[in-house]
């Protein structure tokens, strides 16, 4: 029987925000446990410290001693600088129209000056916030001038980020609100995630559409949370054992609270096979190498794992519904295109899909891949280095989300 090469990933990003960020306002002390310490996470750490509370960090683990957001005031005018961190600009947002005064300005890299927040500032806005657009209307940076924001009730568009959504979620006890109406919801396994959390805290939300959301029930204590290994980046693990069908075991399981987790039915559907427990996923072997064709609207992040995966098999694949990656850290299915064109595949994209198909006799060439400042690219890419030598233009773009990644690809590909 072949050995099964047994690997270890860091904590989840998305989770790690919205605990840091929920914890805070529980009066109390929270432990956190397995926290990612990455670009993003670093930005909701050294915002929540900039705004008072006390945070302890040990290792991979935090201390935090949460507040009653609705008497905190700043006399003096608070800047918070959040980099390219979309969850750590959206969930903030909401956070700082709760307290009782202060003047906050968010500011953040270039980049996050082309993502629309829009759809989340001016809903808040309507409700009484008083939220200004510091450069460009709908676009960061942003002006925050607190005022105890409470509303009964909201209507949202979340059909480009589900993100707006969690971050009224998230901040739901703090404003009073008893009813929110998100149309048009993308990524919903992000808002499972964030009901997940919030129930394990004491905030019960129901919702049977996903469009309509109902406060239930609130009784918020302090709590130990221990963050699961990260989903998203699993897949390029995932991928890359497929590709090699190099038998693999990750530490994450089915109890991982994160969509990106059903990568691996893709990943069944296109030949492979897994073995799959509470706290451990094990890849055993591909039978073939099929091409697929996939709506993949609810987890965008890992399109980029499979467009690359995709460039090896042994029919096209189709990838559709995925319009809102062309505002992620850079147009994704553009640079997408782009690249997976250099290396020899010929690639078809449209408003909301991509589509790859695999070069002629497998032939591919060694082409520098251009990140475009997106962590994503860069991990995706090395599943492609697999089988041809690339090379990624910085690499150490990973640090926004996974900055031990190539330490931890070297280990997983050691015999």
């Amino acid at each position: 029987m072949k050995k099964i090469k047994q690997v270890n990933l860091p904590g989840s990003k998305s989770i790690t925000n919205r605990v840091l960020l929920l914890a805070s306002t529980i009066e109390g002390t929270s432990y956190i446990e397995n926290i990612l310490i990455s670009d993003d996470t670093s930005y909701m750490l050294d915002s929540l410290i900039k705004l008072g509370f006390e945070i302890e960090t040990q290792k991979n683990s935090v201390k935090i001693k949460g507040k009653n957001v609705r008497e905190i005031s700043f006399n003096d005018n608070i800047e918070l600088f959040v980099g390219n961190a979309g969850t750590t600009i959206r969930f903030l947002t909401t956070f700082l129209t709760t307290f009782k005064k202060g003047k906050f300005i968010i500011n953040c890299e270039p980049r996050m000056k082309e993502r629309p927040i829009a759809d989340l500032v001016d809903p808040l806005n309507r409700m009484g916030a008083k939220i200004k657009y510091l450069e460009k209307d709908g676009y960061p940076p942003l002006l925050i001038e607190a005022n105890n924001l409470s509303f009964e009730e909201i209507e949202i568009d979340v059909s480009k980020s589900s993100q707006y959504l969690s971050s009224i979620l998230l901040n739901s006890h703090l404003i009073g609100v008893k009813k929110i109406i998100a149309k048009n919801p993308v990524s919903i396994p992000y808002i499972e995630t964030s009901l997940k959390i919030l129930e394990y805290f004491g905030i019960r939300i129901n919702t049977r559409d996903y469009i309509t959301y109902t406060i239930e029930k609130i009784n918020l204590k302090p709590q130990t949370f221990y963050v699961p290994a990260d989903a998203s980046s699993a897949s390029y693990f995932f991928a890359g054992a497929f590709l090699l069908n190099k038998l693999i075991g990750l530490n994450i399981g089915k109890n991982c609270m994160q969509g990106d987790y059903n990568f691996i039915d893709i990943l069944r559907a296109m030949g492979g096979s897994f073995a799959i427990s509470e706290n451990m996923t094990y890849f055993l072997g591909r039978e073939r190498f099929d091409g697929i064709e996939v709506d993949m609207n609810s987890i965008p992040d890992v399109v980029q794992t499979l467009s690359v995966l995709a460039l090896f098999a042994d029919t096209p694949t189709t990838i559709k519904n995925v319009e809102n990656l062309r505002i992620k850290e850079t147009d994704r299915l553009e640079a997408l295109q782009n690249e997976l064109t250099k290396i020899g595949a010929t690639v078809i994209t449209g408003k909301d899909f991509i589509n790859i198909k695999p070069a002629k006799n497998k032939t591919y060439y060694p082409v520098t891949i251009n990140t475009y400042n997106d962590h994503r690219m860069a991990m995706s890419f090395a599943i492609a280095q697999l089988k041809v030598p690339i090379k990624i233009e910085n690499p150490s773009v990973v640090s926004k989300s996974f900055p031990e990644f190539w330490e931890v690809w070297e280990i997983f590909l050691k015999d």
